[in-house]
């Protein structure tokens, strides 16, 4: 097993990766004036992300002694999670275009 191997087969999870740590960066270290473009930078690295893994590996296999098993379903799977989550996420209004309010409170880690 060669690095290669697994920056092939394990490229949604390491885009995915990269995609948080960057985003926990930017939240970590940008200026307060910074802060409100979060919300579109994670709009755009999300799409990133689901455009370098729209398009499936065309092999299978396995990584780590058959611990990581790899089919090209996987991506497309991946793939459409993620585009459920941008839509919902990049989507800040209501229906009606009336901005949605945030929520405050136990539960608005949903």
């Amino acid at each position: 097993m060669n690095y290669s191997e697994i920056f092939h087969f394990m490229r949604p999870e390491l885009t995915l990766i990269v995609t948080i740590a960057l985003l926990f960066l930017f939240d970590l270290f940008a200026p307060e004036r910074l802060r409100r473009y979060f919300h579109p930078l994670a709009c755009v690295l999300l799409t990133v992300q689901i455009l370098v893994n729209i398009v499936p590996t065309p092999d299978s296999g396995q990584l780590f002694g058959g611990m990581y098993q790899y089919e090209p379903m996987q991506s497309i799977v991946k793939s459409m999670l993620a585009i459920g989550r941008l839509s919902s996420s990049c989507n800040r209004t209501n229906g009606c275009g009336a901005r949605t309010p945030p929520i405050n409170g136990e539960n608005s880690i949903c």
